[in-house]
């Protein structure tokens, strides 16, 4: 045999065994199953080591979102796959909820009916001490909706006619009934400043926390006619009549400030406090936009509140004396009753 010809045998034969070793090695070392899906690694005895959000003995089965379980704890832990409401989908990890429940790990309950479309689906928190809490979600209905899914009417409130007094525990004896009265001073940085600054009002309704924002007021020249004008042109009537004092203004060092009196007529009942803003707002897409107060850093006015009266008048559906018709939004009042809210008396029943 030439020795070039037993050379290349040799190589061939010695690469040949290499191959075939390394063919054994290779099977020997990677028999898990199904080479762990691509989801894992193949450890000692052949057994996967999954990656995190994977199960099964192959690495092949998604987990689900886990959170805080709705029901008792699950196998001594708190947490459960789903939170206990829902089956996972082992091909997409997804959970699928029980009728009622939402969210990643269904740790939401859902709103009945998505509130209607009158309201918004909020989620007061369930306090859990060990673990993340659930959700109990409920519907924060719209103004004029009421119901568990804001699919009811709701009627006008007034003030009972018959009643004229409310009885006072501590001193014991009958008050006369009185409408809500808010006292407001509004206190420039300087007289410079109180030539030029603005503000606007807000009212918020007691019954909701909607709120509708008056145009701008201006400091200097500011009157109750102007102020009553801009509270009663808030949309949907929501201040029909209120009156203001006359305002006082103090433009002498080193005081500046307007101080007036709101009295709310026909909205019975505890109001919440007027807000002033005054910080302003110049930027496109503020509504409204105004200059507001030249305070320091832009803190704005300094403003102070006082409810000089608490509104004592009942603030009742159908002032207590008619039935809401849910589909109108409408009083039936009982004989003897008329309004709106049946909150006036007729002299000939």
């Amino acid at each position: 045999m030439c020795f070039v010809c037993y050379i290349t045998f040799q190589f061939l034969w010695f690469n040949m065994k290499v191959f075939v070793i390394a063919t054994i090695f290779a099977s020997a070392s990677a028999s898990c199953s199904n080479s762990c899906s691509q989801h894992g690694t193949c450890g000692e005895h052949d057994i996967c080591e999954c990656d995190p959000n994977w199960m099964g003995g192959d690495c092949s089965l998604a987990k689900c979102p886990y959170g805080a379980s709705w029901s008792a704890n699950v196998d001594g832990n708190a947490y459960a796959e789903c939170s206990s409401r829902g089956e996972c989908d082992r091909k997409t990890g997804q959970c699928k909820c029980q009728p009622g429940y939402t969210g990643a790990s269904c740790q939401r309950t859902e709103c009945v009916d998505h509130c209607s479309g009158h309201g918004v689906c909020e989620a007061p928190i369930t306090l859990g001490s060990r673990v993340p809490v659930t959700e109990q979600q409920s519907c924060k209905c719209d103004n004029g909706w009421t119901g568990i899914n804001c699919g009811q009417r709701t009627c006008p409130h007034g003030d009972d006619p018959l009643t004229k007094t409310n009885y006072d525990a501590n001193l014991k004896k009958a008050i006369t009934q009185t409408d809500e009265v808010q006292t407001i001073r509004i206190s420039s940085a300087h007289v410079q400043a109180f030539s030029v600054d603005t503000f606007t009002l807000t009212y918020t309704l007691p019954d909701s926390e909607e709120a509708f924002t008056t145009y701008p007021l201006n400091q200097f020249g500011l009157t109750s006619g102007k102020i009553e004008r801009a509270l009663e042109n808030l949309p949907n009537g929501v201040l029909l009549n209120v009156t203001v004092g006359a305002v006082t203004t103090v433009t002498s060092a080193p005081n500046f400030h307007n101080t007036f009196a709101v009295t709310f007529v026909a909205n019975t009942g505890d109001q919440k406090m007027l807000t002033v803003n005054s910080k302003g707002c110049k930027v496109a897409g503020c509504i409204p936009q105004y200059f507001g107060c030249s305070g320091t850093n832009g803190a704005g006015c300094t403003v102070t509140y006082t409810e000089t009266k608490k509104g004592t008048k009942e603030h009742v559906e159908c002032a207590g004396r008619g039935i809401c018709d849910r589909e109108t939004a409408r009083c039936s009042c009982f004989k003897g009753f008329y309004g709106d809210a049946c909150d006036h008396q007729s002299t000939l029943a």
